[in-house]
């Protein structure tokens, strides 16, 4: 599957738990319909009178759990609801990152051996062992081992936050990525960089820190770090914005390249 096909799918992970957290947060509402309602599932399961149903109803979704689903009212507890919008933090990073990581596997080798030796400085300065020059000879396709090199050069590289993305684009030889992403999304390069830079802070310490407050910074009820819907869903947006605008810029990119090569007869 092409990038951008697998960031969606894996991006809509991220997407989902928002509506999901949508759909059980809000007040509960009391009310006499709502009780008919109970009632009349209680008597369509044949559900006996001593087992106890929970019922959340608000202006989206009306859910009704038997006993034995073992839940009460602090399950939907805002605390709890909370974890939807982390897990939705580490989903849109996560997705992020493998996008960059593919573009790169799909692009690389088409910049190296079109400008060979004029390569992006980014890209000549990438480590290569005495070991993996001499693999070289022994490979069935030389290419595919110098790709496979060339990506190892990635593996301890973050590619969810801003100065990994600029590591990557320059090695493809992207001028301006940021600027050009900005154009594409209508928005200050250095907005875009700062909330990019900020949800892929926050993966790590829901990750690496169960998002326990660093000091100076309040706990919630839960001895977290408070977490808002608002506060997510305008990153996860901006996660999404700016892969489909660095999927037109650096197509593009590539398009030109490979258009140039044709018109001078190189490669």
């Amino acid at each position: 599957m092409k990038p951008l096909t697998v960031f969606q799918h894996n991006f809509a992970a991220a997407e989902n738990l928002i509506r999901l957290y949508d759909l059980l947060s809000g007040p509960t509402t009391q009310s006499e319909r709502a009780q008919t309602v109970i009632e009349a599932v209680r008597g369509s399961l044949d559900i006996p009178e001593g087992e106890r149903v929970f019922s959340l109803h608000n202006d989206r979704l009306f859910l009704i759990a038997r006993e034995a689903a073992q839940v009460s009212d602090a399950f939907f507890h805002e605390h709890n609801l909370a974890s939807l919008l982390r897990q939705a933090v580490v989903a849109a990073c996560s997705a992020l990152d493998a996008y960059f990581n593919d573009k790169f596997r799909e692009n690389v080798m088409t910049v190296l051996l079109t400008k060979k030796r004029y390569a992006p400085k980014a890209l000549r300065d990438l480590v290569m062992t005495f070991d993996d020059y001499l693999s070289l000879e022994s490979w069935a396709d030389p290419d595919q081992r110098l790709q496979q090199i060339l990506e190892k050069n990635l593996e301890r590289k973050t590619l969810s936050n801003a100065n990994g993305i600029t590591e990557m684009t320059a090695i493809l030889g992207i001028k301006d990525f940021w600027q050009q992403v900005g154009r594409e999304c209508g928005e200050k390069p250095s907005d875009l960089q700062r909330r990019i830079d900020e949800i892929a802070a926050r993966r790590n310490d829901i990750v690496h820190r169960a998002d326990r407050p660093k000091e100076q910074q309040e706990a919630n009820g839960s001895g977290l770090q408070a977490i808002s819907r608002a506060w997510v869903n305008l990153r996860v947006q901006t996660v999404k914005a700016v892969v489909l605008a660095a999927e037109k810029v650096i197509d593009e990119e590539m398009k030109s390249l490979s258009e140039h090569v044709g018109d001078t007869g190189e490669g």
